[in-house]
């Protein structure tokens, strides 16, 4: 619920305006999966996503993108 209330839909849409898909789905070249969940513990950051094992938090459009593009 608190990522929902942080603007979750912002977020979803940013992630897949960055890596170019939509949840449930994987980059072409197989280096970027997008899966949602309920909830990764982290009601203090939120909103937040994991990449690989990393925690992001306190996500804002502009540091999604970056995030992602950092590991490209």
């Amino acid at each position: 619920m608190p990522c929902h209330l942080e603007n979750a839909p912002t977020i979803i849409a940013a992630i897949e305006r960055v890596i170019g898909i939509k949840p449930g789905q994987t980059t072409p070249d197989g280096q970027f999966s997008f899966e949602l969940t309920n909830c990764i513990g982290v009601c203090d950051q939120a909103p937040a996503m994991l990449v690989g094992d990393v925690l992001y938090g306190n996500l804002t459009p502009e540091k999604i993108t970056d995030v992602l593009n950092s590991y490209r």
